[in-house]
């Protein structure tokens, strides 16, 4: 999930799940909140929810929103190795720990230098093979449930109280 600028992010999953889905017809599903430009469902493996209208440009409004989407089993959040990119953060994976989902984001400064893999999060190199290995590793529930336990420890009310005394 994302805003409207995310296609060339979008591509490093959309390469990998393909290939997944070439392989094993049927075994992964993806679904996509806002990311592209367009809401079509161009594959198979590919399903579109849609924020509604009235959310806009609020983040505490998307984020409210989101929290009630239920049905997923992780969250995804791949970054293009890019100077904007460059610039993020883990908020991604803030929002889906929220959510009670691991995420598998791509192994970018971003990502990397606030989260360990498998720990509190799933990363993964930005070339098709390591996306197919990762999305293929995800099917391990219990891995999935101890990955997304951790991350809620990012969100857990102690974690902010510890912030605002330093």
């Amino acid at each position: 999930m994302g805003t409207r600028t995310h296609a060339e992010d979008f591509e490093i999953v959309a390469s990998a799940m393909d290939a997944v889905e070439s392989r094993d017809p049927g075994s992964v599903r993806l679904t996509v909140i806002g990311v592209r430009e367009h809401d079509r469902t161009d594959r198979s493996w590919l399903q579109v929810r849609s924020a509604p209208d009235f959310i806009g440009a609020s983040y505490p409004g998307f984020v409210h929103w989101l929290h009630g989407q239920c049905g997923f089993d992780a969250g995804v959040a791949p970054l293009a190795s890019t100077e904007f990119n460059a610039c993020k953060s883990h908020i991604k994976v803030l929002d889906y720990a929220a959510m009670g989902l691991p995420t598998l984001a791509s192994n970018v400064p971003a990502y990397a230098h606030a989260l360990t893999h498998d720990l509190n999060c799933f990363l993964t190199e930005n070339d098709p093979d390591s996306w197919v290995a990762a999305i293929e590793e995800l099917h391990d529930q219990a891995r999935r449930a101890r990955v997304a336990l951790q991350a809620s420890e990012l969100i857990a009310p102690a974690r902010f109280i510890e912030g605002a005394q330093a």
